[in-house]
């Protein structure tokens, strides 16, 4: 349970809280979940940080599995605010401060009126990829550059999800830190819920991002498609900068 994980697990999805997948079926925990955070209109919400409390154990010991749920995400986001004493909304603005962001953004409010960094963080493809190019640059914290790149406590690849983008692109991948990250090429992959794909290259700094009109977070068409172009065009432009 999230209560007993430690940060690393919760950042690497294997917190052993119970995975979500079905956000569309009354009752489920990903329906209910959904309606903390805004996005479901019928249902009675129980408060962001109560349904995160009450979030349902997988059975599985934390650290052994990878199981994708936002709960992980948003306590993260908790953590960030005790240590920080500043909200999610004000840190986000402060990053965004950082990167030269261009456009305006939004973020989405929960039942308990605070904010999910799970979801409804929305902003624009070319703020996008400014944070990336802020990843690919090296300039994010030391301690995110080790989660993210230590593949040996990886837990996705050994998983359902992990072969299905390693099958569909030819490219091995490992996760940490929230990041998907592709060691033989030496480049961190994120995937938003707005249909973004982003890539930093960390060998040279480049960034690519995708903006695309998804379903979900990763479509099984079109996602292994858009790795394998991403990282090839990655590829000659390193060509290029020699």
């Amino acid at each position: 349970m999230i209560g007993e994980a430690t940060i690393r697990n919760i950042a690497n999805m294997a917190s052993g809280v119970q995975q979500l997948g079905d956000y569309h079926t009354p009752g489920s925990e990903g329906y209910k979940w959904e309606v903390e955070i805004g996005l479901q209109p019928n249902g009675e919400p129980i408060g962001h940080f109560n349904a995160i409390k009450n979030a349902i154990g997988s059975g599985q010991e934390q650290g052994t599995k990878w199981e994708y749920t936002d709960q992980n995400t948003d306590t993260l986001g908790l953590i960030a605010e005790k240590v920080t004493g500043k909200s999610f909304a004000v840190l986000l603005q402060e990053l965004a401060d950082k990167l030269g962001h261009q456009d305006k953004g939004s973020i989405a409010k929960t039942s308990d009126g605070t904010t999910s960094p799970a979801y409804g963080i929305n902003v624009s493809a070319l703020d996008y990829a400014l944070f990336h190019q802020y990843i690919a640059e090296g300039k994010a914290g030391e301690a995110y550059y080790q989660l993210a790149k230590d593949v040996d406590r990886d837990l996705l690849a050994k998983g359902e999800k992990g072969e299905f983008i390693t099958s569909s692109t030819g490219y091995k991948v490992a996760y940490g830190a929230q990041t998907f990250y592709f060691p033989e090429e030496n480049i961190l992959m994120s995937v938003g819920s707005f249909g973004q794909l982003g890539f930093s290259d960390l060998d040279t700094g480049i960034a690519i991002v995708n903006q695309q009109d998804w379903s979900i977070n990763m479509d099984q068409d079109k996602g292994p498609e858009t790795i394998k172009r991403s990282i090839a065009l990655i590829k000659k432009l390193r060509v290029q900068m020699k």
